[in-house]
């Protein structure tokens, strides 16, 4: 092949390569039967590779680095859900790298090749070469148990300053599901080195220089896992090193003294730093200790080792003993010990060192915990930090959302998980049923301040981000004091003291820890004398007992797609105190327990997708009383707010958001609009005006709360969990063309007569120009789109939308569909227009108004056999609904005359006319009139169907029209019964000839003593409407408006919404 054509295959296939619409990446995994996709993490923040004169960075680029991947796959213990036996390993060559082979840059895909629940552990750099690869893999048989792969032993050289290769596992087992053909996402895999690092900085005795470095006992070898030994003989040697003016000078020695783990109480591993001070020979050993007491040495851990001129204070004397004041004892040292994961960059002088902590409060859980409360308006810290009377509340969802992570002051803190809480106040131990409002009077509850108690309990907690087996001691006198020995065997070992006492006249919980030595015993703390010693030592955090807001439901399924709101109950007292219980949702009220010495802080509890039981989806706090302090382990009701304290540190951001929840199938009429309710149109003396038109009103009351929190990626049942949010954490805005008005939300009852918290939502067909209440109400018709805003009271930047199209009211749905036919003063199905005596009580007449029938037939003729001339447009004062029960005349003098409804007609003579009515209204709709045979009866059928702005009369007019989406029609039909004359006994005439129907007078008062009235007559002819009277002792049906209760009313209205939500 010549150099010509192999240049054009190249770029044809370079020109197919682009063209593709899937990326590599998804094209791989579609190829991939069992696809798994994960990324890599190694920091909290990112690492840097800054290397200042003032500074070192945590981590360097070749600490970082990652040569190799091996997946280990295990096996799911079902019973216990842990990792079981090695079911197969994932190698380097079998894993696809992002691009750019970077392996933290973006996610890795691997094919499982079967389906079901695995554990996942990631080694990095588990070797150096091919030949080291054997070995590796060898040790990683298929088969083995979890507990074996812990002991497999790691001896990979660590490597020097700048060499890449320190081995890593993933910080914990990462469960995975697989299924065929679905990409299974393990998430983020935090990866841990096995190594530990030690760095020095001598930047303030400048008398000092620095010319060699020996760590003792460094050790060459590591188990898989923590262990507490390290592997056999020949695991630990002393490393030498020399200042070279790189990574090793006089003021810096950083990023190239490293070891193993070393938990072995007997090869404990020191540094040995020499030099000179002062132009004579000097040498001073650095002990990791704490109270006296080696401690373990870490994986993924620093340990800085700061030197200071000494001055009495700081820790670390010399090796001289006191005996040589002229050199080493002139050199003390502070050491921190920190997480090789965290990035930071260290900077000091003189008087901070001086203050800073010793390696034994670095080392104390209590020193995460912020000083203070969060404020009321949820943007920092109160300034008080004993005052119970100035803190925030929040539910707890809400917390989550606010402080998962957050910044204040420039640092970062985080709301803390209930195993964080547990790091500080023991959890509780009570029966599962316990009330989470009466928590605090449930039995052995954590610790007691009231009874003498003593116990022991081990329990898994989070500190850091470390999750430690906390194994404590508890005691207590029942003098409101409590000790604890805790965190015992582990480098936490520290001594608690927990008071409720009063502090500048605020009920408090004072907490002070200290860390001690293994030899230290309970009994020994749990004396006043020792903790009037040694107070340097002590951390010490204030919680004020600033009580909660207890919503008095006992609610487990509020994370179920479909929410509901049990009913508890009020206390004895409400009545009594009805002022004291303000309405803050859902018609319940929210009662004030700061009174009641009790202090409630809310946790990050992420609900635990895995559990069948809804109440593992609840909110966990931690609690305290003057009788007790515990971390709750039962579920706290998800409508109470707390305060909020939090912890230091950034923390794992919760994938939450805004939704804007509207219910449009709740099977009652409570969802949807009453047409009952007209507007009261008042003069400026408040009397009723009855020759003012009024607008038809529409009341849609929707149940709140309405805004929620959903978690996006937590699903049951497909649907993403979502939180009601209490009332008063939002406010609500209706906008229309432009105008926007406040919507409250009322306290109302539902069917079922429980409480319930509706908003109301007003909207008219007319606007009004007199000044009242109308003016507050929005005007909308036909296809107007509604926006509900709601705007969070914590994020008032952000607005949350649910647009509401109108698809209107149409009147026929309020026309019974059939004729009356209960026996009424001696008659039934023919009745005389006055009756006067109905059960002993006057009768307020079934029969339509003429107001009513014209809703429905027009006042000019409707001509079945001649043309209707479509450009003639026709106004009727027409009036929607019924009457509501009460008599007319009682009604009208308080209202106008009724709506106004523009309308046209079409007809060509045939036996159909159409019509376009209550134009430019949300009433706005099709009809069609037609004399037709059904079932044996001829009659009078009235079909009619909402329609948008835009449609035409002649559109309406076509058969085609009628065809399509005619499951949104209405109809009702009138049989054609006739009428029985007057005085001429029972025998009707007219029958399947003739519709007639009473038409009462829209005034009582014009019906008593009339010797003739209207009707509405229709025959194949045509209809008329109201322009014929006939004598009152004729006897003719009666067709009445439905009833808002009746299940036939209810019907209609499924089918009928007000409004669809539309995107």
């Amino acid at each position: 092949m010549n150099r010509g054509k192999f240049l054009m295959i190249a770029l044809v296939c370079l020109s197919m390569l682009s063209c593709t619409s899937r990326s590599p990446k998804q094209t791989l995994a579609k190829k991939m039967d069992y696809p798994v996709s994960m990324s890599l993490s190694i920091g909290k923040n990112g690492l840097r590779a800054e290397h200042k004169s003032t500074s070192l960075s945590a981590s360097f680029p070749n600490e970082r680095a990652i040569e190799n991947l091996t997946v280990c796959v295990f096996t799911n213990n079902g019973d216990e859900n842990i990792p079981a036996s090695l079911e197969k390993i994932i190698p380097t060559e079998d894993l696809a790298m992002p691009s750019g082979e970077d392996p933290y840059s973006g996610a890795i895909l691997f094919d499982m090749k079967m389906s079901g629940t695995f554990y996942l552990e990631v080694i990095a750099n588990g070797y150096k070469d091919d030949t080291d690869k054997d070995r590796f893999l060898s040790r990683l048989q298929r088969g083995i148990s979890y507990e074996q792969f812990k002991q497999i032993v790691m001896d990979r050289p660590l490597p020097q300053h700048g060499e890449k290769g320190f081995v890593m596992l993933s910080a914990e087992p990462v469960k995975v599901t697989t299924e065929r053909h679905t990409t299974a996402d393990a998430g983020t895999v935090k990866l841990r080195r096995l190594a530990c690092r030690f760095d020095v900085f001598n930047k303030l005795v400048a008398e000092l220089v620095l010319t060699k470095a020996t760590l003792q006992n460094a050790v060459t070898k590591s188990f898989m896992t923590t262990s507490t030994a390290i592997p056999s003989e020949g695991s630990v040697e002393a490393k030498s090193y020399d200042a070279n003016g790189d990574w090793f000078t006089s003021t810096v020695i950083g990023g190239g003294i490293y070891s193993y783990e070393n938990p072995s109480p007997s090869a404990r591993t020191t540094l040995l730093l020499e030099g000179t001070y002062k132009g004579k020979p000097w040498k001073k050993t650095i002990e990791f200790k704490q109270e006296d007491e080696f401690v373990s040495l870490l994986r993924n851990h620093i340990y800085r080792i700061y030197l200071t001129k000494g001055n009495g204070i700081t820790p670390g004397g010399g090796d001289g003993g006191g005996k040589d004041p002229s050199n080493a004892d002139k050199v003390h040292y502070l050491i921190q010990v920190m997480d090789w994961s965290d990035d930071q960059d260290i900077d000091y002088n003189d008087d901070d060192v001086m203050q800073a902590e010793s390696v034994t409060n670095l080392m104390n859980p209590l020193r995460y915990v912020a000083e203070y409360n969060i404020n009321k308006a949820g943007d920092g810290f109160v300034t008080d930090k004993y005052a119970t009377n100035v803190s925030g509340y929040f539910q707890t969802v809400m917390a989550m959302r606010l402080f998962a992570n957050t910044t204040i002051g420039g640092k970062p803190y985080h709301l803390p998980s209930r195993e964080e809480w547990q790091s500080i106040f023991p959890s509780m131990k009570v029966v599962d049923k316990a009330d989470p409002k009466d928590i605090t009077q449930a039995p052995l509850l954590g610790i007691s301040f009231k009874e003498p108690f003593s116990k022991t309990s081990s329990e898994e907690v989070e500190v850091a981000g470390e999750r430690v087996v906390c194994h404590q001691e508890m005691k207590g006198l029942g003098d409101n004091k409590c000790y604890a020995l805790r965190y015992k065997g582990t480098k936490y070992q520290s001594a608690w003291k927990y008071e409720f006492v009063k502090i500048n006249n605020y009920q408090v919980l004072q907490i002070t820890s200290r860390n001690v030595g293994k030899d230290v015993t309970l009994e020994a703390i749990a004396q006043d004398a020792y903790w009037q010693q040694n107070r340097g030592r002590d951390v010490v955090r204030i919680i004020p007992a600033s009580g909660f807001y207890d919503a008095c439901i006992a609610h487990y399924d509020w994370m179920r797609y479909v929410m509901n709101y049990p009913y508890q109950g009020i206390p004895d007292d409400y009545s009594d105190h009805y002022s004291d219980y303000p309405f803050h949702y859902h018609g319940h009220f929210i009662i004030d327990h700061s009174a009641y010495h009790v202090g409630a802080y809310s946790s990050c509890t992420f609900p635990n997708s895995s559990s069948s039981s809804d109440r593992d989806h609840l909110p966990y706090i931690a609690m305290f009383g003057e009788r007790n302090t515990c971390t709750s382990i039962i579920p706290f009701s998800p409508f109470a707010k707390q305060s909020v304290r939090l912890f230091e540190g950034p923390g794992k951001p919760i994938p939450m958001e805004y939704y804007f929840y509207i219910d449009e199938n709740v099977s009652n009429n409570w969802s949807h609009p009453n047409l009952g309710v007209r507007f009261r149109h008042t003069n400026s003396s408040g009397i009723g005006d009855q020759n003012q038109l009024h607008p038809l009103m529409v009341k849609i009351p929707l149940f709140a709360p309405v805004l929620y929190l959903r978690f996006p990626e937590l699903k049951k049942g497909g649907v993403p969990y979502r939180v009601p949010l209490l009332n008063s954490s939002y406010t609500l805005v209706s906008s229309v063309h432009g105008d926007s008005k406040e919507v409250k939300i009322g306290n109302s009852r539902n069917n079922n007569n429980e409480d319930v918290d509706v908003l109301m939502i007003n909207y008219l067909s007319h606007k009004v120009q007199a000044k009242n209440k109308a003016e507050d109400l929005q005007v909308v018709k036909m296809g107007d789109v509604c926006i509900l805003r709601a705007v969070p009271k914590y994020e008032s930047g952000l607005a949350i939308d649910a647009k509401l199209q109108v698809k209107g009211v149409n009147p026929l749905i309020m026309v019974r569909e059939t004729n009356e036919e209960e026996t009424i003063g001696g008659f039934s199905g023919y009745y005389p227009f006055q009756i006067s005596e109905y059960n002993g009580k006057r009768y307020n007449r079934k029969a339509m108004r003429k107001s009513q029938w014209l809703s429905l037939i027009p006042s000019i003729k409707i001509d079945f056999k001649h043309p209707m001339n479509p450009s003639q447009e026709l106004v009727d004062i027409v009036y929607v609904g019924r009457s509501g029960g009460v008599t007319v005349e009682d009604h009208m003098p308080n209202y106008g005359t009724g709506m106004e409804c523009r309308q046209r007609f079409k007809g060509s003579g045939n036996g159909v006319v159409y019509g376009l009515r209550y134009i430019g209204t949300f009433c706005q709709s099709a009809w069609k009139y037609e004399w037709v045979s059904t079932g044996g009866r001829k009659g009078l059928q009235i079909t009619s169907r909402n329609v948008d702005d835009g449609i035409s009369l002649a559109t309406i007019a076509s058969a085609q029209f009628w065809q399509q989406n005619s499951d949104q029609d209405e109809k009702v039909f009138f049989p054609a019964m006739g009428y029985i004359p007057e005085g001429s006994g029972t025998q009707p005439q007219e029958v399947g000839r003739k519709v007639m129907m009473w038409a009462t007078s829209d005034k009582r008062s014009d019906d008593y003593n009339t010797q003739t009235a209207y009707c509405v007559s229709a025959t194949e002819e045509g209809i008329s409407c109201c322009t014929e009277k006939v004598k009152v002792g004729v006897r003719m049906p009666i067709r009445s408006t439905e009833m808002y209760s009746s299940s036939n009313y209810k019907n209609k209205l499924k089918r009928h919404k007000f409004f669809y939500r539309v995107k």
